[in-house]
């Protein structure tokens, strides 16, 4: 069963995790901790805009980027 907030529009335009692109790319991940529990400003967002304006309102804490590189 899906958490209520837990997914929305990716930078492909569906809602959801669509996982790593390509090989030869890095990515950064961030774990933020909220002062919330859902995120009901998050409806209809991209992640993009999530990142710039809802996370930042509700972060408590959050750890540097873990950077993760692709390759074969």
């Amino acid at each position: 069963m899906e958490i209520p907030g837990a997914s929305q529009i990716g930078s492909l335009g569906n809602q959801g995790y669509a996982g790593p692109c390509c090989d030869d790319h890095t990515y950064d991940f961030v774990l933020w901790a909220l002062d919330v529990a859902t995120l009901t400003d998050a409806v209809g967002r991209s992640s993009a805009q999530l990142r710039l304006t809802v996370l930042p309102a509700h972060r408590v804490a959050m750890t540097n980027p873990v950077k993760m590189r692709i390759s074969r």
